[in-house]
C-alpha cells in the first residue's frame, strides 16, 4: 500500500512543488517508517497537523527535517481565492459577499469533495481521490464549477 502511495504521489507531484499535507501522517506506523516514505515523495512538504499526529511524531518529522514547517493551519491566496488549510474541517466566516474563505480540509475520510452542510469546504483525504494528491488547479476548477 505505502509503495502505491508513493508511486500516486510521486506520478503527479514534482520535486520542487509544494505539498501540503493534511493531517494524519501515517496511521499507525512508527514515525521512522512515515519518514521513510515521505522522504521517498516529491515536493517541498508541509505538514498540518491532524489529531493523529501525536506530539512524540512531530518531533521525529522536525528532527528528520522531513517537513518545511509543521503548523496547525495555513491561509494564503491563490487565483484571487483565499484558503484556508486545516486538518479539521473549519467554518471560515470572515469573507465578503463575492469572496469567500475556502477551507481545504482533510480528516472525513470521505469519497466526496463537497458536503452540504460544511459551506465552503473542500476535502481532500486521500479516499477523495483515489489515493492520489489534487492540484490546486483542480480544486479551483471543482470550486468554480460547483458555484
Amino acid at each position: 500500500m505505502n509503495q502505491e502511495i508513493i508511486r500516486r504521489h510521486n506520478e503527479v507531484v514534482a520535486p520542487d512543488d509544494i505539498v501540503y499535507i493534511l493531517g494524519d501522517c501515517g496511521l499507525n506506523a512508527e514515525p521512522q517508517d512515515i519518514i521513510s516514505c515521505l522522504a521517498q515523495m516529491n515536493g517541498n512538504k508541509y505538514l498540518i497537523i491532524g489529531n493523529h499526529d501525536s506530539n512524540l511524531r512531530v518531533a521525529e518529522f522536525i528532527k528528520a527535517d522531513i517537513f518545511k514547517s509543521t503548523a496547525m493551519a495555513d491561509r494564503f491566496t491563490y487565483k484571487k481565492i483565499t484558503f484556508y488549510v486545516s486538518h479539521y474541517p473549519m467554518l471560515t466566516a470572515n469573507f465578503q459577499e463575492d469572496k469567500p474563505i475556502w477551507n481545504i480540509h482533510g480528516h472525513l475520510h470521505s469519497p466526496e469533495h463537497f458536503h452540504e452542510n460544511l459551506w465552503h469546504c473542500f476535502q481532500v483525504s486521500m479516499e477523495s481521490n483515489n489515493c492520489y494528491p489534487i492540484n490546486l488547479d483542480t480544486i479551483v476548477d471543482l470550486i468554480k464549477n460547483k458555484n
